[in-house]
Formats: C-alpha cells, sequence, structure tokens
C-alpha cells in the first residue's frame, strides 16, 4: 500500500525459519483461490452480508534498531504529524520461545501494521483487503467503512503503545473525521459499505450499511474517548455521531433495516435476530438525536440452542459473538433475557467442539485449530459457522476466530494463537501477521489479509492486555444511555431458559450423508402412484422428517411430522408427501412462496454434486394454494402486498389445492414435471411426477433432498399496522443438506435385482439422518 506514503512504527520479528507465508515446505505452491481471493465480493451487509506495558523477547535489539529508524523518519515528517514514507516491512519471520505477552504483542504489532499499511493517510479510508506478502496500492480493493471504524481504534491503541506517535495519530483521525463529514456521500449519517480508497465514492452498487456505519461510529466514540483532551477532534466526533438517523433506518417498524439503496429503498431484512448488531442497538438508543425506543431490543429473536453440552443464543459465524464485545464491555451485565458474555462463551466452547467433533472428517481442526467464522475459503467467501443453526464447514479455520475469544476464553484462544504461530508459522505469518484462514485438507492458505479480521484480533487482544478499548468506548454518555435503555444492567443475573425453548439442530456431518432406495414400479401401480392414491402407497418405504432433521428456525412444534416417498419406473419419477400441519398458510406470491408454509425437493440430476442452479439440477417448490375468504379485504390480503405473510385469522387454506414452480431452470423444465395434491386444515400432501428422460434423471442414481418450511402464520413483530412483540413458528426440517455445496443425500434407481412394487424399496437410512 503506497510504499512512499506510510510508515509502521513495528519491530522486526526474530528471524528464524526463511519460507515465505504461505509456501508449503520442498515446494513452491500457487495459491488455488488466486483468482478468488484476488477479487472476491463480500455479500453478507452484517458481516459480510464483518481488538501496558509491550513484551520483551529475543528481538528487542531488532525492535529497538528500526524504532530508532522510525523515529527519525517521523521526525522529518514534520510538525504536523503526517504520515512519514514507509520503507519496507521488516520481514516476516517466526521467533519461537517468545512469552505468552510477547508474542500477543508481536499479533497486534503486525495486526496494527495493516491500519497503516492499507490506508490512505489523506482520508483515513482502511481497503477491505491486502496482500499479506507484499505491498499494493490503493486500487488494490474497495476501501470498507467497517475496517475504517476498526482502523480508527487501532490507532488509538497504537498511539498508546507507542507505535505510532500520538500526534500523528490523532491528526489522522480528524482528517478521516473531516473526509466523513464534508466528502463522503452519506444519506442520514449513514454510509456506504465498500467505496473507492482513493475518492470515498460507491463501489459494487453496494447499500448504505446500518451495521458497518455502527462499526465506523464504534470507532468514532473509541477515538472520541482516547482523545477526550481534544476538543476540535470530540467536536467532530460529536457532528458524525449526532447527524445519524436511526430513526429512519426503521423504515416506520420496530427493528432497524440492515440496509438502504438509492435504487430500490430499504433493504427487506432488518436486525431483528441476535447476531453482532447489539453494538448497533446500543448506539442507537442511546443516540443524543434520532434515538430508537428500546422495543426493538426487547422485541428481537433470541434463539436458544445447544450444542456440546453448551446452552446459549445461537448464531453460526463466531465474529456475531465477538464484534459487539470488542467495544462493549459486557462483563457483569445483563438484560432480562440473557448475560452476553457469558453467552459469547458458551458460543465460543460449542464452535470449538463442533471443531473437535469434525476431526475425523477434516485434518484442519485440532485441539488448537478451531474457529469457524466468516472468511475467505477455498471456494470463495463463506459466513462459517456451528450449531445451532445451519453449520457451514468445509476444514477451513480462521486465526482471528480463536484468537477474538481472548476476551471470554484466554487460555483456549492463547493456546490455539501460539500453535497456529509457531507450528504453521511458516505458512501463515506474513506482513500483517496471521493469514485471514487456511484449510489443511484443501491445502488453502489465504494471500490476503481483511481488514475485519485482522482488526477485531488487535482490539480484542488489547482489551484482554489493558481492557483500554473498552474504557475508552464505555466512557461515552451515549454508550451509557443505550445500555440503561436496553437494561442491561451491572450484577443482573437473568434467569435461565425454559428448557422447551432450547432447540437442537442437526448439523448434517458429512459421514452421516443418507442414501435412499426408490422402488421400482411398473404396470397399473403406477397409474395409481402417479395419481396420488395414498393407498397405493402404504407398503412403500418412506423418510421421517421430524425433530431429528431441524437445520435451523425459531420455536418448533413437537408434533411436526412429513413422510416422503419415492418410486420409479422406466420414464417417471414419482414422489409422494404428505406433511402434518395443523395450519398450513402461505400468504406469499409464487416467486417467494418458499418463505411460507412449503416443501422443496432438490434434485441433482446426475449425481455429479449439486450447484445452487447447474443446468442439470432442479429445485421444485409446492406450497398451499392461496385463499382468499370473502369477507377479507383491503390493504392487510396479499393480492395488494404480495410479499407479506398474512395471519392466521384471514387466510386459512382448507379443502383448496396446491400450487408449485420449478426455481432453477422453468422455461425449459415446467413442461417435464406436475404436481398434484390436496391442503386441507390437518396439512397439505401431493405427488411430484417428472419425466426422467427430459429430466436428465437417467442414471443409477441422483443427489436428493427435502426442505420443509414450517410457519405459524403469525406477522412478525413491527410489520406495519402491527406492534406485537410475540414471533411465532419459523422452522426449516432437512433430509440432508450440508454446506458448503450444498451436499444432499442420494437416491438410487437402479432397481438390478429387485421386484417392481416388492423389497426393492427398503431404505438405507429412511426415517434416519
Amino acid at each position: 500500500m503506497r510504499p512512499d506514503r506510510f510508515a509502521l512504527a513495528a519491530g522486526a520479528d526474530r528471524p528464524g525459519r526463511d519460507r515465505p507465508a504461505g509456501s508449503r515446505p520442498g515446494r513452491r505452491r500457487k495459491c488455488p483461490l488466486a483468482a478468488t481471493d484476488g477479487g472476491a465480493k463480500r455479500e453478507f451487509p452484517a458481516s459480510q452480508k464483518g481488538r501496558p506495558g509491550r513484551g520483551r523477547g529475543g528481538w528487542a535489539w531488532g525492535y529497538a534498531a528500526v524504532l530508532l529508524l522510525l523515529a527519525v523518519s517521523w521526525l522529518l515528517a514534520g510538525a504536523a504529524g503526517a504520515v512519514a514514507p514507509n520503507r519496507v516491512l521488516p520481514p516476516a519471520r517466526v521467533a519461537a520461545g517468545l512469552s505468552d505477552d510477547a508474542m500477543l504483542d508481536l499479533i497486534q504489532r503486525r495486526a496494527f501494521a495493516y491500519f497503516v499499511e492499507a490506508a490512505n493517510p489523506d482520508n483515513g479510508l482502511v481497503l477491505d483487503r491486502a496482500d499479506n506478502r507484499r505491498p499494493v496500492g490503493l486500487g488494490y480493493s474497495p476501501a470498507t467503512i467497517a475496517g475504517t471504524g476498526f482502523g480508527l481504534a487501532a490507532w488509538c491503541v497504537g498511539a498508546e503503545r507507542g507505535w505510532m506517535p500520538r500526534r500523528a495519530a490523532r491528526d489522522l483521525i480528524v482528517r478521516t473525521f473531516r473526509f466523513f463529514l464534508g466528502r463522503m456521500f452519506q444519506k442520514r449519517g449513514f454510509f456506504y459499505h465498500f467505496v473507492d480508497a482513493r475518492t470515498g465514492a460507491r463501489m459494487w452498487n453496494c447499500e448504505i450499511s446500518s451495521i458497518d456505519t455502527a462499526l465506523l461510529l464504534a470507532g468514532v466514540v473509541t477515538a472520541r474517548g482516547c482523545f477526550a483532551d481534544d476538543p476540535e477532534l470530540v467536536g467532530l466526533a460529536d457532528r458524525l455521531l449526532d447527524r445519524v438517523d436511526w430513526a429512519w433506518m426503521t423504515a416506520g417498524g420496530l427493528f432497524p433495516r440492515m440496509g438502504w439503496k438509492p435504487e430500490s429503498g430499504f433493504l427487506e431484512s432488518s436486525w431483528d435476530h441476535y447476531c453482532e448488531s447489539h453494538l448497533l442497538y446500543v448506539l442507537a438508543m442511546g443516540a443524543t438525536r434520532h434515538a430508537i425506543a428500546d422495543t426493538g431490543w426487547r422485541a428481537m429473536r433470541r434463539p436458544w440452542g445447544e450444542y456440546g453440552g453448551q446452552v446459549f443464543i445461537g448464531c453460526p459465524p463466531l465474529f456475531t459473538h465477538q464484534f459487539s464485545h470488542l467495544f462493549i464491555d459486557f462483563r457483569n451485565r445483563a438484560d432480562a433475557d440473557a448475560d452476553y458474555f457469558e453467552n459469547s462463551r458458551c458460543a465460543t466452547l460449542a464452535n470449538r467442539q463442533f471443531c473437535l467433533d469434525l476431526r475425523r472428517a477434516f485434518r484442519t481442526f485440532d485441539e488448537d485449530r478451531w474457529g469457524l467464522t466468516a472468511c475467505i475459503g477455498p471456494s470463495g467467501y463463506r459466513a462459517y459457522g456451528a450449531p445451532p443453526g445451519v453449520a457451514i464447514v468445509d476444514g477451513t479455520v480462521a486465526p482471528a476466530a480463536a484468537g477474538c475469544a481472548i476476551t471470554v476464553a484466554p487460555d483456549l484462544a492463547v493456546r490455539s494463537l501460539r500453535h497456529l504461530y509457531e507450528r504453521l508459522g511458516d505458512r501463515l505469518w506474513g506482513r500483517f501477521g496471521f493469514a485471514d484462514s487456511f484449510n489443511l485438507d484443501a491445502g488453502f492458505v489465504a494471500t490476503d489479509a481483511y481488514a475485519i479480521n485482522q482488526g477485531p484480533l488487535l482490539l480484542a487482544i488489547e482489551n484482554h492486555r489493558t481492557g483500554r478499548v473498552w474504557r475508552w468506548f464505555m466512557a461515552d454518555s451515549r454508550v451509557e444511555r443505550g445500555l440503561q435503555k436496553a437494561g442491561l444492567v451491572v450484577g443482573r443475573r437473568p434467569p435461565p431458559p425454559a428448557p422447551a425453548a432450547i432447540v437442537r439442530t442437526n448439523p448434517f456431518l458429512p459421514w452421516e450423508r443418507p442414501t435412499f432406495r426408490a422402488t421400482p414400479v411398473a404396470g397399473p401401480l403406477a397409474v395409481r402412484l402417479g395419481g396420488a392414491e395414498a393407498g397405493a402407497w402404504q407398503d412403500l418405504p418412506a423418510i421421517t422428517l421430524d425433530a431429528n432433521h431441524l437445520q435451523q428456525g425459531y420455536n418448533p412444534s413437537p408434533a411436526f411430522q412429513t413422510t416422503i416417498q419415492v418410486a420409479y419406473t422406466p420414464s417417471l419419477l414419482l414422489v409422494r408427501f404428505e406433511v402434518h400441519d395443523p395450519n398450513p398458510v402461505n400468504g406469499f406470491a409464487r416467486d417467494a412462496m418458499g418463505r411460507g408454509d412449503s416443501i422443496e425437493f432438490f434434485l441433482d440430476t446426475r449425481g455429479d454434486g449439486m450447484k445452487w442452479g447447474g443446468s442439470d439440477d432442479l429445485l421444485v417448490s409446492v406450497a398451499p394454494r392461496r385463499e382468499e375468504p370473502a369477507a377479507v379485504g383491503g390493504p392487510g390480503g396479499s393480492p395488494s402486498h404480495p410479499g407479506r405473510q398474512r395471519g392466521t385469522s384471514d387466510l386459512m387454506v382448507v379443502g383448496s389445492g396446491l400450487r408449485w414452480r420449478e426455481v432453477f431452470h422453468p422455461a425449459q423444465s415446467t413442461p417435464h414435471v406436475r404436481v398434484t395434491g390436496t391442503a386441507d386444515a390437518r396439512g397439505y400432501r401431493g405427488v411430484l411426477v417428472l419425466r426422467r428422460g427430459s429430466l436428465g434423471l437417467t442414471g443409477p442414481r441422483a443427489g436428493f433432498s427435502a426442505v420443509v418450511h414450517d410457519i405459524d402464520g403469525r406477522p412478525k413483530p413491527g410489520t406495519p399496522g402491527n406492534r406485537n412483540l410475540t414471533w411465532g413458528r419459523d422452522v426449516r426440517y432437512t433430509w440432508y443438506f450440508a454446506e458448503p455445496g450444498p451436499v444432499i443425500g442420494t437416491l438410487l434407481l437402479d432397481d438390478r435385482g429387485g421386484n417392481p412394487g416388492g423389497d426393492a424399496g427398503r431404505a438405507s437410512g429412511a426415517g434416519g439422518r
């Protein structure tokens, strides 16, 4: 990053192994993600689509020498505190035998280097990512406003630790504030997620992001606390903070929206559930101007779950349990629902246990190699995570995931950092410290470092060592006001969750991938089966979806069950389904009906791996047909609001049929698909018929899975015209669906050795996982 402009006041690592970071012993390896890592676009809006006394080791003399040289260069930079030229970062070499404090100091200094090398000194904008092995220019990647927020806090830490002159840090922060106040496009005080690091112009047609603005403002509050005796800096910070119209971002509802676009308005998704949004809520509720009420905070979903003996409010990626804790000191503080510091500790232990439970499938995972969070992986950017909820896992670990756990599980975090540094440092250690991620199974090491992992690691370690970031942030009156409105009271002990509220989801482990043998049929029986005659199916084996197949969701019904049976002829595949649901409701338009009560069938026709929208893959979505009772009318109905779910009082499916659509390739596949069936107050049932030859289902096996979405029809809190605070049911049951991929189950269609209509239909794993 512009070696002629920026300087790093950080010491050289102790000489050690001299292999370049990212290489493997004995051979030169080209990164398997060269193209993707160099240009991956992040889609997560939240995340997407987000941490006294320096230790001394054997590198002390080299460190002192570098500081001396840098001191001279800082003096030459001038009294105004301009950033000095950076010659070349000291070589990244692993130093053995460091004390814990010296190792943490080294990790912090390398992470701090990112926010010096990968930032524009003229406006403070920090690149989203930068190469961890060589200098890059400002055009290497967009800047991210969340990364800039971490940069503001990082410069404060650097100033306190002597890695950057305090005056230089102060002046850089002031330039950043002035740029955001005067030159950055903003909408009601909110900023675009990704911008050009040179101009601040919008990039990638991205959204005005509420969570990324909140992370930027967290850095503003932190810098305000660090330089509380500087009237100019404090005044600029107050202008930035007071300009944000948090109430506008709720779009008239209870919950802040995830963002806004000039082309289409507010994003439909909102911060209505537990995740990293706690930081946003505290800032929004405590704002001096345009604050929001506490209603959304109290109404948000907090889905209790369990894994590995840990009970906690779940959200799969570990960063969702960490980002708010980088700034808010949740220790010994709770609201009426949870102790969030303890919750993050339990989530961390569950995340680690999930990695350990997967050791037989992925050699990356070990006692000190764990941590599933959003990061770059062998096939692109992924929100890796652990149950409860959808557990995306392929063996990729982000060092920052375990490292940022240092405030809630310090012993485990330090052990992991030491293992990665000493045992894998020749492959992982680079200009800015650890590689963003690695996967030993895939032979993958990320070539880039990312601001939203380097920054949190730096701040989390600082809080562990000194608590400085917490003190700076918590000293702000806005923060205290937000905590009070949230009911986050010191010394409070919330009650444990009710046992019935604790959900256990199926992580769909790799070695549990099921196989189901379809039943070959012929003649009159095939005709009867295709006509949805229930009696004709009664002796055929079935897959049963029940609580053992819960993938994710809120408030599941203990009585829910679905049965699926599969038969085939040489020309047809027939799938019968029966969803036992006492209140099947679907008020969504046809192109969105998968968001209501529905069943979806995934088919990989060639059995060569499911691809979302793949040329030989199918997704058939089936739902109860919408019924509009004659007595119901007006704007609450679905004709005028087709994307909104109706309540059970005005929309019921009684004696109705089904509607369906093939999602991936409707023009080509729809003529070769047929669905018949009925829906009533007991549920819905039917038969899906597919022409095998026309759809490519001609081989002896195909990928197959079914996903059932069960909701109870109640609108979520805060929808227009509805101010209730009670969530209804919203859950998903799956036969088998593992991410990334997706990886689905196997359907056998080979009738060799079988009797049409006889025992050849017995299932392998039918009714199981």
